[in-house]
């Protein structure tokens, strides 16, 4: 791939029967992008397979799913095999629904806050085998469910902040092998949590903000490797840090707006290559950062909001071969970008990381 800024190719926007009012969370599967609309209550599949012309085939939301569907505030969501899973912050619940129709997305089963669980006000989620970890903002807590059976979903294990933690307005979360990686907005740091038994995760470290990191408003992150990608959202940049060793987790490296960047309170996050894609929400546009050596982070293309394009309070990005897709808050719908540089149709790799393979 080499260097340069995206372009327009696609875009969908909200017709008020497509469910993207308040687009917020976007996950790209084979054909379809699923999005979890905040404004909606709910989710909207779109057809991808041809980019430059994106179309609605799908949606579900909080009046039609019914009384115990948990939709009301769709804020993020995951998709895994036949399933989506998927976090109403408005009802301090989840939802899994069967997508395995894309046309026609049925409940299957939900889970609400309740005395005995810890996901009010829930951020973020990631799925991982029989688990869903969830981030709740205003239990200052990680909630460990069990997702064996979508019909009947039960919390196994927590942990709340308790001053020792970096977990006050937890935010967003991604497991890789026996650890939890948690940015907290409110605390503006990172907390590392060892989940190796789903039913005690406990305290492994923590980075918080100082003077010179970008970590006040810790909003999202992604772990690569040995490294965290975190966007501090009212620090207007990135911080790098080194995860590898969870107990001691140390600065690397950040990059902050300025002039020519458009890092203003930036949102979502995706790793792909050497590459670091970034949503920013101030700004209305998307940045695109070159992390091939992570100690010195360098810019490598942008692209604001203009009339063509939906980036309009740009919330959340994925980065799916030659292509990103945006979702805006403002503009009510999902934009695809087209990404610079070549394709090839053969790859020899020695040793390969990934967080997905399609």
């Amino acid at each position: 791939t080499t260097e340069g800024n995206p372009e327009h190719v696609g875009s969908i926007t909200d017709d008020g029967t497509t469910e993207l009012a308040g687009a917020y969370s976007v996950t790209v599967l084979g054909d379809y992008a699923y999005i979890a609309a905040n404004t909606d209550n709910g989710v909207s599949i779109v057809d991808v397979s041809d980019p430059t012309n994106p179309t609605h085939v799908g949606a579900i939301d909080d009046t039609t799913c019914g009384a115990s569907c948990e939709l009301n505030g769709a804020w993020d969501l995951e998709v895994v095999g036949n399933y989506a899973y998927v976090i109403g912050s408005g009802d301090s619940g989840m939802s899994i629904l069967d997508i395995s129709d894309p046309t026609n997305p049925t409940h299957v089963g939900a889970i609400s806050d309740s005395a005995s669980t810890e996901i009010a006000t829930p951020r973020g989620i990631d799925v991982v085998g029989n688990y869903a970890y969830i981030a709740s903002w205003s239990e200052d807590s990680v909630a460990i469910l069990d997702i064996s059976d979508p019909t009947n979903i039960t919390q196994v294990g927590s942990i709340t902040d308790d001053g020792t933690t970096e977990l006050d307005g937890a935010y967003d979360i991604v497991v890789i092998g026996n650890y939890a990686y948690v940015a907290a907005q409110v605390d503006d740091g990172v907390e590392i949590l060892d989940i190796s038994d789903p039913t005690n995760p406990t305290h492994v470290g923590a980075i918080n903000d100082e003077a010179a990191n970008e970590l006040n408003g810790a909003q999202e992150i992604e772990v690569i490797g040995n490294y965290a990608y975190v966007s501090g959202y009212a620090d207007d940049g990135i911080e790098i840090i080194d995860v590898s060793d969870p107990a001691n987790p140390t600065r690397v490296a950040d990059i902050e707006d300025s002039a020519s960047l458009e890092l203003d309170a930036p949102m979502g996050l995706h790793v792909a290559g050497h590459y670091l894609y970034v949503a920013a929400d101030a700004d209305d546009g998307v940045q695109i950062i070159d992390i091939s050596d992570p100690t010195a982070p360098v810019p490598a293309g942008s692209i604001t909001d203009s009339g063509a394009t939906l980036l309009d309070r740009a919330y959340d990005i994925t980065v799916v071969g030659n292509y990103a897709y945006v979702t805006s808050i403002n503009d009510n719908g999902l934009e695809i970008l087209e990404l610079s540089g070549t394709r090839t149709p053969t790859l020899e790799a020695g040793s390969v990381l990934a967080t997905s393979l399609s």
